[in-house]
C-alpha cells in the first residue's frame, strides 16, 4: 500500500473514532491524543488500534504501545508505515 493510501485510511479511521478530520486539522497531527486539544477517550484509542490492525492486517507490537509512541496521528502513521514496510522499530 502506498503512503497516500495509508494516510487516507488513517484519516478515515480517526474521523470515525475521534470525530476529528486530521486532513482538515493539520495542526493537531502531532498533538498527544489524550491531552487537552484532542482529549480522545482511551476506549476510542483502543478501538482505533483494533481498526488499524484489522484494516492493514498488522499487529502493532506491545512495546511500541507501552513506550508511548502510539500517541499522536503522525506517530501512528509512522508506525503503520514502518510495519507495512517491515522495518524494525528498534
Amino acid at each position: 500500500m502506498n503512503k497516500l493510501d495509508i494516510y487516507t485510511v488513517l484519516v478515515n479511521i480517526f474521523e470515525k473514532r475521534s470525530k476529528i478530520n486530521f486532513d482538515e486539522n493539520c495542526d493537531l497531527k502531532n498533538e498527544n491524543l489524550f491531552e487537552s486539544k484532542i482529549m480522545m477517550p482511551a476506549r476510542e484509542l483502543v478501538l482505533t488500534l483494533y481498526d488499524i490492525e484489522d484494516y492493514f492486517s498488522i499487529s502493532i507490537p506491545e512495546d511500541v504501545i507501552l513506550s508511548g509512541r502510539f500517541n499522536s496521528f503522525n506517530n501512528i502513521y509512522d508506525i503503520v508505515k514502518k510495519l507495512e514496510n517491515s522495518i524494525n522499530f528498534n
